[in-house]
C-alpha cells in the first residue's frame, strides 16, 4: 500500500497530459462527424485534351477571361495540356504556350508559380495558374495578341 501512495501524485500530475492526448486524438473524429457530408473533398475538374470547353472551369477559377483563353489554348496547343514543343524558339508550350527556352524565362516561371519544364506536363491546373500569374503581371504581352 505504501508503494501505491507514492504513485498517486505522479498519476495526478500525468492526468492533464493524458487528457490532452486523448482529446487531441479524438478531435479529428469529432470534426469529421460534425461536417458530414459536406466535408467530402471537391471533385477535381475533369479536362479532356482537345476539348477547349473542358478547361473553361479552370480558366474561370483563376480569373482568366474564359472565351479569350479558350482561343489562346486552341492556338497554342489545340487545347491539349500535354502538348510539348522543343524547337529553335520554343521549349515547353503545353496548354497555353508557356515558353522555357531561355534561362531568364525558366527563372521567371519558377519564381512566379513554381513551374519547371518538367513539372507542368501533366498538371493543367498549374499551367493555368502560371498563365494567370503572367496575365496578371503582363496582360496579353506573353501571347503577343
Amino acid at each position: 500500500m505504501a508503494g501505491g501512495v507514492h504513485l498517486l501524485p505522479r498519476l495526478l500530475e500525468a492526468a492533464p497530459v493524458i487528457r490532452h492526448r486523448l482529446a487531441a486524438a479524438a478531435l479529428p473524429l469529432i470534426l469529421l462527424a460534425q461536417c458530414e457530408p459536406q466535408c467530402d473533398p471537391p471533385e477535381p475538374t475533369a479536362v479532356v485534351p482537345g476539348d477547349c470547353s473542358s478547361y473553361a472551369a479552370l480558366f474561370a477559377e483563376y480569373g482568366l477571361p474564359v472565351a479569350l483563353f479558350e482561343r489562346l489554348a486552341w492556338r497554342e496547343s489545340g487545347c491539349n495540356h500535354t502538348r510539348y514543343t522543343d524547337n529553335r524558339t520554343d521549349l515547353g508550350g503545353y496548354l497555353l504556350g508557356l515558353n522555357f527556352r531561355t534561362a531568364n524565362l525558366r527563372r521567371g516561371w519558377l519564381s512566379w508559380c513554381g513551374a519547371t519544364v518538367s513539372n507542368l506536363r501533366h498538371d493543367p491546373e498549374r499551367q493555368v495558374a502560371c498563365a494567370a500569374e503572367a496575365y496578371q503581371r503582363l496582360g496579353l504581352r506573353p501571347w503577343r495578341t
